[in-house]
């Protein structure tokens, strides 16, 4: 399963096209996206920096079907998926 990590602001650069077969990580200005569940919704599994989700005051409007994880939870992704892509 591939494992998407966006970085850039969705205003900014379109997130890649939803597949339910990829895993989405937000992280940095990328997780301005956690608020706008549409935009995530098609990915098998939506994580999301909780340091990074936190340091833009967006934790209470985080969508439900997005989950905050530490760095521990991220190297744990880098792990299991293949291949990892930037975007």
């Amino acid at each position: 399963m591939m494992l998407l990590i966006a970085t850039k602001s969705p205003f900014a650069k379109a997130l890649p096209l939803p597949n339910k077969q990829s895993t989405l990580l937000l992280t940095q200005d990328a997780v301005l996206a956690t608020n706008i569940a549409q935009l995530t919704l098609g990915f098998g599994q939506v994580y999301a920096l909780a340091d990074d989700v936190s340091a833009r005051g967006l934790t209470a409007d985080v969508a439900l079907h997005i989950e905050l994880i530490d760095y521990h939870k991220f190297v744990q992704l880098t792990l299991k998926h293949q291949p990892i892509v930037s975007w």
